[in-house]
């Protein structure tokens, strides 16, 4: 029978009590090290949702815009859960339209340089945009995609290019529900949609005649998603991305034998956040 002394200077159970702790440890380090690799991914992908359930909303918002900016309404009213995210609205912004008519007798003419405006909402590296009576999403790599189209039709000789400003300067963020304002310009400043083409008092009639040229550029970071709704969607031709400046031109040549009928007014949609 072994001593009190011999037991407690026995080696016996050592082993088994280092075997457990280093496997607690091994347990330890594997969940720590999960965590920290798992976490841009689980991040990435609540962003993602998001995103997904703010869609149907922000496509609401985009009809209800339309209908102010169209003069079917004078405003409306849209609810929106942020989720954690952010809303932006802004006047000066370098999405921009520039309208150019180059005639065969007279020097090219700027008719319309002007910001669109923004409204975006933001969650992390993604961002929905509202633009020109458009949806578009952008992804965290830098892609873009096109959730909804934006007002430019060019069909059978006819384009209708209503230039959708929107006005605001304000951004808000968090959880819980906002309702944005969507409200007709018109109802402020009495100011009406201005018809940028064609101009009667300068005699530029409509269809354009006279061997005349119509450059229209259009500067956004969904560029791409621009010119490939333009190039899949209209009767457009001749149309160009420009990578270096994020911008996509549309030249509407009257050289051609085609007879075009060209409609770009300007209609201006104030943003408000409560």
């Amino acid at each position: 029978m072994k001593s009190k002394i011999n037991i407690i200077e026995s080696d016996d159970a050592v082993s088994e009590v280092v075997g457990y702790t280093l496997i607690l440890g091994i347990v330890i380090i594997s969940v720590g090290l999960m965590t920290v690799s798992s976490f841009p991914i689980l991040s990435d992908l609540k962003d993602s949702v998001y995103m997904e359930t703010s869609l149907e909303a922000l496509s609401m918002l985009d009809g209800k815009i339309s209908m102010v900016a169209s003069g079917t309404t004078l405003s409306q009213p849209s609810r929106f859960e942020l989720n954690g995210g952010k809303m932006v609205v802004s006047n000066d912004t370098d999405n921009r339209v520039t309208i150019t008519v180059n005639s065969s007798s007279e020097l090219p003419k700027e008719i319309f340089n002007e910001s669109l405006g923004k409204l975006e909402y933001i969650v992390g590296d993604q961002k929905i945009g509202f633009e020109n009576g458009g949806i578009f999403r952008k992804f965290p790599e830098g892609n873009t995609v096109m959730i909804s189209p934006p007002e430019f039709h060019f069909n059978e000789g006819t384009l209708t290019f209503p230039i959708i400003g929107i006005n605001g300067n304000d951004s808000i963020s968090g959880k819980g529900v906002i309702t944005i304002n969507a409200i007709s310009n018109d109802s402020i400043s009495n100011k009406n949609p201005v018809i940028i083409y064609p101009n009667v008092s300068n005699n530029l009639s409509n269809p354009i005649f006279g061997k005349q040229k119509v450059e229209i550029r259009i500067k956004s970071e969904y560029y791409k998603s621009w010119k490939q709704y333009i190039e899949e969607r209209t009767e457009a031709v001749n149309i160009t991305a420009y990578d270096s400046t994020q911008e996509v031109v549309v030249l509407i040549d009257t050289n051609s034998t085609n007879i075009y009928y060209l409609h770009i007014v300007e209609h201006e949609v104030n943003i408000l956040f409560q």
